[in-house]
């Protein structure tokens, strides 16, 4: 491989450096982006003033039923394969991983989480309803188990998690069997 073979290689890892880790995490990274650009576009264009447009509505909290159990599964993949990232990115892993479950639990399984294995699920309330339309800021409120949570800071708080990660902080590729049609 030529030297300016490898600067193009480097240069696109250093562009999206979960290539490094996993093909297939930075395609469904950059599906949730083009889902997350989606959310906010939807939300922008159905809440006028006080009011909102019903098909928007139902789109945004369709598509933000989707991104959260995306986002959630990608986190949870990196998390098992922890030992593919420095200290630093573990431990940030584990903090968005925290941070998301809030909201995926209610939406995969209708079931709060449980913070403790021997506790019993806990039913959800009005988890998954949308608690309040923030037209000032055009965004949709949850509340759960007491926190106000809203759809942008989610979307905001895993595109800051994406676009701090350094190909410097990536020390392996996810693992991988031998293929069976070898």
């Amino acid at each position: 491989m030529s030297q300016s073979e490898e600067d193009k290689i480097l240069e696109i890892l250093e562009q999206d450096p979960l290539l490094a880790f996993s093909i297939y995490t930075q395609v469904q990274v950059k599906f949730l982006e083009q889902t997350a650009t989606r959310i906010e576009a939807v939300l922008e264009e159905g809440i006028q003033g006080t009011h909102i447009q019903g098909g928007c509505f139902n789109e945004a909290y369709g598509l933000f039923w989707l991104w959260v159990l995306g986002a959630y599964e990608v986190v949870r993949t990196m998390s098992q394969h922890g030992d593919c990232f420095d200290s630093d990115l573990r431990s940030r892993i584990l903090e968005i991983k925290r941070y998301l479950k809030r909201l995926r639990m209610p939406f995969a399984k209708q079931e709060l989480p449980r913070w403790n294995r021997k506790e019993e699920t806990k039913p959800i309330w009005g988890e998954l309803s949308v608690t309040d339309v923030d037209t000032a800021n055009k965004d949709l409120r949850f509340r759960m188990e007491g926190h106000d949570l809203t759809a942008r800071a989610a979307l905001k708080e895993f595109r800051d998690f994406i676009t701090s990660i350094e190909l410097a902080s990536i020390r392996g590729k996810i693992p991988t069997g031998p293929s069976p049609y070898a």
